[in-house]
Order: structure tokens, then sequence, then C-alpha cells
């Protein structure tokens, strides 16, 4: 499902990839390889729902299942989608206040691009890139600390029946 990216949208993530795998250095974040696919469909005034399978470090340190929601948004000048996206996931931190999950709060833009020839439903593909949202909440658990250089870049196709299927990977740094 991997298509030829963006020019830059390469450059942005071989970028931020290259300062990942570096390793911390003075006013560099640590960052920490990330994986999955996501299990999403269209509900009302335009917004997704679905399911994340999202794999945690090179070692698949944690394997987490995610709740995901969509909310539309104005769209950016040059980009097809623009999305806040909402995760939470299925692991539990105690803390003194109660139990903690995972979550982080992702604004998502992209393109929209012809379908797969030969795939039989297929109305279109698509390439988001996600990023920690601006000023938005505290992204909590193991997103905990994630930095304005976590990225996500997502290859994805639309259904004829509503489904969206997406895998993606990119990093959480801190």
């Amino acid at each position: 499902m991997w298509k030829t990216r963006t020019p830059a949208m390469l450059a942005i993530g071989a970028m931020t990839l290259t300062i990942g795998t570096t390793g911390p250095a003075l006013g560099q974040s640590a960052c920490v390889p990330v994986k999955g696919k996501i299990t999403n469909t269209f509900i009302a005034n335009g917004g997704t729902l679905g399911v994340v399978a999202l794999i945690y470090g090179k070692k698949k340190e944690a394997k987490l299942k995610c709740g995901l929601v969509g909310q539309p948004q104005a769209l950016p000048p040059g980009a097809d989608i623009a999305f806040i996206h909402i995760i939470s996931c299925d692991d539990t931190t105690d803390t003194p206040q109660g139990p903690l999950h995972s979550s982080i709060w992702m604004y998502t833009t992209g393109n929209v691009l012809p379908p797969t020839p030969g795939v039989a439903g297929q109305v279109a593909t698509f390439e988001e890139m996600s990023i920690p949202l601006p000023g938005g909440p505290a992204p909590t658990g193991i997103f905990a600390g994630a930095t304005s250089d976590s990225r996500l870049f997502v290859d994805g196709a639309f259904y004829q029946t509503g489904a969206i299927d997406m895998e993606f990977e990119g990093q959480v740094c801190k």
C-alpha cells in the first residue's frame, strides 16, 4: 500500500527520522519508532471512528490496541484532508489519582490520490502526516512528553462501503 511520497513529505520524514536515529544530543529529542494499522469507517458529519493496532519501539516494547475518533477540520492550503485524531489505548498505568491510559491528540493533513487499479470497491487512496496537536491536551501514558518532532506517515484507501484502511509508520519523540 506504500506509495511514492511527495518530495516535501519525504524531506520532512528523512530529516526527522535521521534526528531520531542519531540519539539524543544537545537540543535533540530521543525518538522511538512506531508502526501499525488503522481500521476505520466514516460516521456522521464527515467524522471517522476506528481502531488502531500500534507497535511501539524497535523491539516491540509495547503492542497497543487503541480507539480512534477523527474530527474533520478546515483544509489548510495544499491539503485535501484535515482531521484532529484522538487516540486512546488499552494499556493501564496505576497512579495515585486512578488508572491512566495512553492517549494522544494528533493533527493530520494529507492528499487524496487515485485508486489502486484492480482493487474492488476502492474509491481513492491517500497519504497523510500526523503530528501532536499543537496546543492540544497533553499526551498521556506511553505518549507522555511527545514533542512536535513526533510524526506519523499514513498511507490509506477509501472504499465504497465507507471503510477506510490505513498503515502507518513514524516516531514518537520526547
